[in-house]
């Protein structure tokens, strides 16, 4: 995904994964605000975020140890 920004590549697999972003928040524990937030590039999410969200989306992150 060359040239896509942190939010639209979040978004992307979020969407791959059929998943919405309150079931998102839900699971990771943070508001459906800061799942927005993200994948409008206005926040970043922390590394740990990133693996919390490896694991729900599965496979499309594989890019992360």
């Amino acid at each position: 995904m060359k040239g896509k920004t942190t939010g639209s590549v979040l978004r992307a697999f979020r969407v791959m994964a059929d998943l919405d972003t309150k079931y998102v928040a839900e699971k990771i524990g943070r508001s459906e605000e800061t799942v927005r937030r993200w994948e409008r590039d206005a926040t970043s999410p922390t590394y740990d975020d990133l693996k919390v969200l490896r694991d729900l989306y599965g496979d499309f992150f594989g890019f992360l140890p």
